[in-house]
């Protein structure tokens, strides 16, 4: 075994220091990639039934996209809920389109339709998943102001 100065330890030391913290701090760094889902919400008019809404959401995912992307809709309320219509890019993996669904997607934008029964109020989740991890939660209210427009052809 050496003799090593207080000086040489001392240099080791500062120069190692460093190093870890750098190493330490690669990881968060590289983890904090940031992903938004933003979400455009029409609202249509239900015919002969004024008491009720049928919301169009258009749904764009920004940012880096997963390896195996999925997305899970959530009804916010039990029994109000009827999802009747999708994009074609939403694969259906679990589906009973009145409390929640879940598809694979391809792409990144897809759009729904969620029929509100005897209300214009309401509210859902639309969370991103890579595989079985959820990566964001976006909330979706409907308050029931947004002006009505006749549904699409």
């Amino acid at each position: 075994m050496q003799n090593q100065s207080r000086r040489t330890v001392l240099r080791v030391a500062a120069w190692s220091v460093p190093a870890v913290t750098v190493v330490a701090a690669a990881p968060a760094f590289a983890a904090s990639t940031t992903r938004q889902l933003s979400v455009q919400v029409t609202r249509y008019s239900v015919v002969n039934d004024p008491a009720s809404a049928d919301y169009r959401l258009d749904v764009l995912v920004s940012g880096p996209m997963p390896a195996t992307p999925r997305i899970q809709w959530l009804a916010g309320e039990t029994g109000v809920h009827s999802l009747f219509e999708n994009s074609s890019n939403l694969t259906p993996i679990v589906a009973d389109y009145t409390d929640q669904a879940l598809w694979s997607l391809s792409g990144t934008s897809f759009w729904l339709r969620d029929g509100l029964n005897q209300t214009a109020v309401g509210s859902c989740s639309i969370e991103l998943y890579d595989g079985g991890t959820r990566l964001e939660v976006l909330s979706v209210v409907y308050d029931g102001t947004l002006p009505a427009q006749p549904p699409p052809l």
